[in-house]
């Protein structure tokens, strides 16, 4: 099962191992399906459905499929317009399905503070119990394959680190810090990190980063690069390019950085007033402005970017 647009949305597509016989499986319009993992019975599988409503950006919803096909079982519905439910995942016996979860979509939201978290849903009392809570935030969790572990990814100063979690004591403990960046800041359609998985021995977890696949040792956190190859057929047609005459200088037609004064009592408007006769014209020498700091208030002061 993957993902594909070529329909013209993300819906999932499904295919035989060698890649052959491929065929939709899901053709929706309204919301847009991802993240789709199966369940260990082979026959149902989870899925993360993208659902926009009165905002464009959207939020995530948990769904139930079978093989067969259908409409589908919604279980773990939206809490608001923005807020996202992502990466479900289930545990090996099937009755829990963990999912990386956040609040209303915000920009500038602090990561360090924790956007993301790590829920479960019991699938046989409908119970949510909330996994983690730590600052940094947690995504992409993924069990072992006996249960007794999760991984998934955190936050840590300024680099995605690998966690595993004791789900019977609750410990973690960083693996790995040399993962790519996770996406926590930004609209997480396709995940907040790239899918991973356990070695069936449980020893070793591979997952990509740095353009490359990787497998981590689980105690040691030692990395060994994957070698691989890839047959690709990609069409490449000549890019266009065009000529524009631009003139040396020009009509500003939009206002931008709008700065109030030190002390908040010139408003918006005198404001962008400055800012306008700071960038009435357009030239080689950009000229960023800002209020002085002293009694002068609303004069402008000048100085070349460096």
């Amino acid at each position: 099962m993957f993902t594909s647009d070529r329909s013209g949305a993300d819906n999932l597509w499904l295919m035989n191992a060698d890649g052959s016989d491929r065929r939709q499986f899901t053709r929706l319009d309204d919301s847009l399906a991802t993240n789709p993992m199966w369940m260990p019975d082979g026959q149902y599988l989870v899925v993360k459905r993208h659902v926009r409503s009165t905002r464009s950006v959207g939020g995530g919803e948990i769904w139930l499929y079978h093989i067969e096909g259908g409409s589908g079982i919604k279980l773990k519905e939206r809490t608001s317009f923005t807020s996202d439910q992502n990466e479900p995942y289930p545990s090996p016996d099937g009755r829990w399905v963990y999912y990386s979860y956040s609040g209303p979509f915000d920009y500038n939201r602090n990561v360090h503070a924790g956007i993301f978290q790590v829920s479960r849903l019991d699938r046989v009392t409908g119970r949510i119990e909330q996994v983690t809570a730590e600052g940094g935030g947690a995504v992409r969790p993924t069990p072992s394959h006996d249960g007794r572990s999760l991984a998934f990814v955190r936050r840590i100063g300024l680099k995605s680190v690998l966690m595993v979690r004791d789900l019977a004591s609750g410990a973690e403990r960083a693996v790995f810090d040399g993962l790519d960046l996770d996406q926590q800041e930004t609209w997480t359609i396709h995940g907040v990190y790239p899918g991973f998985q356990w070695t069936p021995d449980d020893r070793r977890i591979i997952i990509s980063f740095g353009g490359g696949i990787h497998a981590i040792d689980v105690a040691t956190g030692r990395d060994t690069p994957v070698p691989f190859t890839a047959a690709v057929e990609q069409v490449a047609t000549q890019a266009l390019h065009f000529q524009y005459a631009v003139p040396d200088t020009v009509t500003a037609r939009i206002i931008r950085w709008p700065t109030l004064s030190p002390e908040g009592s010139t408003g918006p408007a005198a404001a962008n007033k400055a800012t306008r006769t700071a960038h009435a014209s357009l030239t080689r020498a950009l000229e960023p402005c800002a209020w002085a700091g002293d009694e002068s208030r609303g004069r402008v002061r000048r100085g070349p970017l460096p």
